[in-house]
């Protein structure tokens, strides 16, 4: 029988034939029976005897294969094939089989199956004794042959649950349009040029967004949905030159940033593609040079000089400098901070990063490796050592301190057979998580406690579930929530507000931006965007319309002749009128708050920590850093780590560079993952727990425990029962539940920060206000404390006196964090988004995050940084080499340019 065309390596072929007078098959090599000689009856005359076999196709695969029958017989049958099997275990089940010999029968019914796995394909045939009976597969299946003839043979197949398969249908128009139809046939149409680039784009709802492109394929606007135009040019050789974003509110004509290129000398072609500077959106010019041996990133010169962040330079193994590491050449030896401060790094023989030495007084981390390149000892600036384990996949099953693995030490992993993180077995048990057939997480389990998502066609959450109850979520025909029902609750297919149902709504714009929330109780937040994409109000009403809360916001501009939109937040104004202008230095950093008569002013050293900090009517406190960037002390005169003034607050921390105590904390402990366990603050001691390697999964603080689900924690237990939290598909905060039932709905600012909880009534039941780095400015409320969740929606840690995010504890009153970042991406291992705290948050406590809304290319230029944990639980891998940003694999961000479009 011939093979399918089109099947490549990976495949499952599945072959099946009706022979009579009951013939055996000598079967080719490489295939395994799946139904061998099936009789329909014993007659070495008229009997037939049906053939099902499966085969992995291998790298090569004959066009045919030949069974070899046992006597001459009339066959027939055919072959199909089938990609995305699982090849370890192609079959899910047991088989089941039947048989008619009345040969009377126009029907045959096989007994059901029970599968391994959700949604599988079912497969399954007939064969007759005969030649000539048409047949027809149940409702639902889809035939894939159907022979004639000989013998008759069928062969057939259908998910075994429809409603988790997902369909979607590329169906070209004429030579410029095509169409994507989904499950629900929801319909995408999309316009070409003649590159092929697509120009125009048409939701299911009609809103369309128009791009525009040069001769040379470079893309020169988009009009979006809401007629906002942005804009992009090019040098002759196709280097980007500006991006232009739509006007905004503040006066200006759009964002604006620009990059100029040097003019490359003989020899020097490429530097005709690297940009020596670039001005940003805020009129700011950062200069660049290069490495005249290697052409890599030698040394940036960030705006304002000597009042900005300093001047940042890398050295590599064979630069112009003659400098040696015992990389291989370009791999990068030295980087140095804005302060001058050095971080080193050796390689070992095989050109692998082996040690990695920041500015003291951290501690130096050290790496082996093994045959394949992957780290399989870890030495970290407390001389503690951590060792890997890999499988043939080389996935991470393995991360132990010491010779054994003992539970508080170590973490092992398994996987299922696609890949997906099936256990991780920690000092707090074994957590299990569960996957649909399309590699979808659908539960975890962990203490005993599942919790699960469920999803439509197109991969929508539709539910999430806990011990509390199933969270619903609707969707319109652009796959945008639409409606959220709490545990207990329904929404009806047109809610209205306020209603009894516990149903939250939700309305967009053409572009697809959130505007209204309308909750249950009748309380509406609404968000204004500017065309540039900026917030500038959001607003939280009742059904009066009276004003319950607001946050309005202006933007800078900078520039004459045209004056050009900012992307900082000039002003923002409260309910209650009260208005606050911040200011900014040339990176970008805060440096004065003024409301009314009180100014706040802030000042840093060259490496983003933060000098000074007034304040009307209290002083100036000023504060000094080591080298690593860890604070020393804050007191009420200047000076430097060994001169502390008079009645300083000094600090300590640990050789990976771990707060350990100053102020009211003391006694600061970290286990070997470097995660928080214990501390004193006051009087008062509190243990943590947590899962995993990180700070990211804890379990408890104290007395209160947290249940971690897929979409953040939703459960909070503390002395006088659960507080749960309802929150819509992205993790966002919708609602709180106390230990009582009783409902209450988040409003949020621009920063995510809870500045309102209202309750069923839409009465105030909370209230927050926040200085500019969060920390608290004034609450109220009956809920206020029953309320975790505050400042750029952390978590408010009242036992630390700490917000923490992720991974992370910040300290909003010196604006810093307790611990490095362990990815390695900032270019301050401690300061809290890169000092920029009115317009960036950093919920992972991985990165700063900014969402200034436009479309453009930015160039990205990372710091000097030293890491002293792994970005994930496993330790990255990456192989033997390390080039520029590769680099960051293993602890150290090269700074550099990259060009991000999006």
């Amino acid at each position: 029988m011939p093979a399918p065309t089109g099947r490549t390596a990976g495949d499952v072929l599945i072959a099946s034939f009706t022979a009579d007078r009951n013939p055996t098959a000598a079967v080719p090599a490489g295939w395994t029976a799946i139904v061998d000689a099936l009789g329909i009856n014993s007659s070495s005359t008229t009997g037939a005897r049906v053939f099902a076999y499966y085969r992995i196709v291998g790298s090569t695969d004959p066009a045919n294969y030949t069974w070899t029958l046992s006597t001459a017989v009339k066959w027939a049958g055919g072959i199909s094939a089938y990609t995305g099997v699982n090849t370890t275990t192609p079959l899910d089940s047991t088989v089941a089989t039947a048989v008619d010999a009345t040969y009377a029968a126009t029907s045959i019914t096989v007994a059901s199956i029970t599968t391994a796995t959700d949604a599988a394909l079912l497969i399954g045939g007939l064969g007759f004794d005969s030649s000539n009976p048409a047949t027809n597969p149940p409702t639902g299946w889809t035939e894939r042959f159907e022979t004639t003839g000989g013998q008759v043979a069928e062969q057939a197949d259908r998910i075994q649950d429809p409603a988790l398969s997902t369909t979607h249908t590329l169906t070209a128009v004429d030579a410029t349009t095509s169409t994507l139809a989904d499950t629900a046939g929801r319909v995408t149409t999309y316009k070409f040029n003649a590159s092929r680039q697509i120009t125009t784009i048409t939701d299911p709802l009609g809103n369309v967004t128009t791009d525009t492109y040069d001769a040379h394929d470079n893309r020169l606007s988009r009009l979006d949905d809401l007629g906002n135009l942005s804009t992009a040019t090019y040098n002759p050789n196709n280097t980007l030159s500006t991006i232009t974003s739509a006007a905004g509110a503040s006066g200006g004509t759009g964002k604006q940033v620009t990059y100029t290129y040097p003019t490359p000398t003989a020899g020097e072609d490429w530097l005709e593609f690297q940009p020596i500077s670039s001005t940003d959106s805020e009129g700011q010019v950062t200069n660049y040079t290069y490495d005249s041996v290697l052409g890599l990133p030698y040394q940036t010169i960030t705006p304002g000089g000597a009042s900005g962040a300093g001047t940042k330079v890398n050295h590599y193994q064979g630069d112009a400098a003659g400098t040696t590491c015992g990389g291989g050449r370009g791999q990068l030896c030295k980087t140095i901070d804005g302060k001058g401060n050095t971080t080193t790094i050796t390689y070992d023989a095989a050109r692998n990063p082996a040690t990695i030495t920041p500015p003291a007084p951290l501690g130096a981390t050290t790496r082996t490796f093994d045959a394949a390149g992957r780290v399989a000892t870890k030495t970290d600036g407390k001389n503690q050592t951590a060792a890997y384990s890999y499988d043939g996949n080389d996935r991470l099953t393995q991360t132990r301190f010491g010779v054994s693995c003992v539970p508080a030490t170590c973490v092992t992993y398994s996987y299922d057979a696609n890949g997906n993180l099936k256990t991780r077995v920690d000092g707090s048990g074994t957590t299990s998580y569960a996957y649909d057939v399309q590699n979808r997480p659908t539960a975890k389990t962990t203490g005993g406690v599942t919790t699960s998502l469920a999803y439509d066609q197109e991969s929508n959450v539709t539910s999430f579930t806990d011990t509390t109850g199933t969270v619903g979520y609707r969707y319109d025909n652009a796959n945008r929530l639409t409606a959220l029902a709490e545990p207990g609750g329904s929404c009806p297919a047109t809610p209205t507000f306020p209603n009894s149902t516990k149903c939250t709504g939700f309305t967009y714009d053409d572009n697809n931006r959130r505007t209204v929330t309308s909750y249950p109780n009748g309380v509406k937040n609404s968000t204004v965007y500017d065309n540039a994409g900026r917030v500038t109000s959001i607003t939280a009403t009742n059904t009066s319309n009276a004003v319950l809360a607001k946050r309005a916001y202006t933007y800078t501009t900078w520039g004459t002749a045209p004056v050009r939109d900012g992307t900082l937040r000039k002003t923002m104004t409260t309910e209650t009128g009260a208005v606050t202008t911040y200011a900014y230095d040339a990176v970008k950093r805060l440096t004065s708050a003024v409301t009314g008569a009180v100014t706040e002013s802030w000042t840093y050293d060259l490496n983003g920590n933060r000098l000074t900090a007034a304040k009307t009517g209290t002083g100036t406190i000023y504060s000094a850093y080591n080298a690593a960037d860890q604070l020393c002390w804050y007191g009420s005169s200047a000076g430097n780590c060994s001169t502390p003034p008079s009645g300083a607050t000094n600090y300590s921390w640990d050789a990976n560079g771990n707060f350990t105590g100053g102020g009211s904390a003391s006694n600061l402990t970290y286990n070997e993952f470097d995660q928080f366990t214990s501390g004193t603050n006051g009087t008062t001691t509190t243990n943590y727990t947590y899962a995993g390697t990180r700070n990211d999964e804890r379990l408890t603080a104290g007395s209160a425990s947290f249940l971690n689900g897929s979409l953040g924690i939703t459960q909070l237990t503390r002395t006088g029962g659960t507080t749960s939290f309802i929150r819509d598909p992205g993790g966002n905060l919708i609602s709180m539940r106390d230990a009582s039932g009783a409902s209450f709905y988040y409003t949020t600012d621009a920063l995510g920060s809870v500045i309102l909880l209202t309750d069923s009534a839409q009465a105030k039941a909370a209230t927050y206000s926040y200085d500019s780095w969060g920390d608290d400015a004034g609450t109220t409320g009956t809920k206020a404390a029953t309320n975790p969740w505050t400042y750029a929606g952390g978590y408010n840690d009242t036992t630390s006196n700490r917000i923490k995010f992720g991974a992370r504890y910040y300290h909003p009153a010196r604006g810093r964090f307790t611990q490095p970042d362990p990815s390695g991406q900032e270019a301050n291992r401690y300061a809290y988004v890169n000092c920029n705290p009115i317009n960036a948050t950093d919920p992972s406590g991985l990165d700063s995050f900014t969402d200034d809304g436009g479309w453009g290319c930015v160039a990205s230029w990372t710091g000097t940084v030293f890491a002293t944990g792994a970005l994930i639980a496993a330790p990255f891998t990456g192989g033997s080499t390390l080039l520029l940003f590769a680099a960051v694999s293993y602890g150290v961000s090269v700074w550099g340019t990259s060009l991000s479009c999006y």
